[in-house]
């Protein structure tokens, strides 16, 4: 048995009820899900992006892009989220010596001086 369906059953809950439950939005741009049907919501949202302080967060045009600028933002920021999070872990073993440089470089960064100009 289908285990959505199962614990469907375990807390006594038809469809009927469901519906019920969560009534029909009434925004245009929802998506519609049956229960039990996949999706990706990668497709829809995008990738992660890991931000400088640690946070994550989302591309705001990701929808708007071609496959091929996916293809190569996908490629981006797979190398720069890999470096963000190493400087962040300080673990840079398993790095090559540019993003061995990157780290360092944001490790060194000073927002308040941001062009790294010589401060007497």
């Amino acid at each position: 048995e289908d285990p959505i369906v199962a614990e469907r059953k375990k807390l006594n809950i038809s469809e009927n009820r469901l519906n019920k439950l969560l009534p029909p939005s009434s925004d245009t741009n929802t998506t519609r899900l049956k229960i039990g049907e996949e999706y990706s919501f990668f497709d829809k949202m995008g990738p992660l992006v890991v931000n400088k302080d640690g946070t994550i967060g989302r591309l705001d045009n990701w929808h708007e892009m071609t496959p091929a600028e996916k293809n190569n933002t996908i490629r981006l920021l797979q190398r720069r989220n890999r470096i963000r999070l190493a400087a962040l872990r300080n673990q840079t073993d398993h790095l090559d010596e540019y993003e061995k440089k990157r780290v360092k470089d944001l490790q060194t960064y000073d927002p308040d001086n941001p062009m790294g100009d010589a401060v007497e």
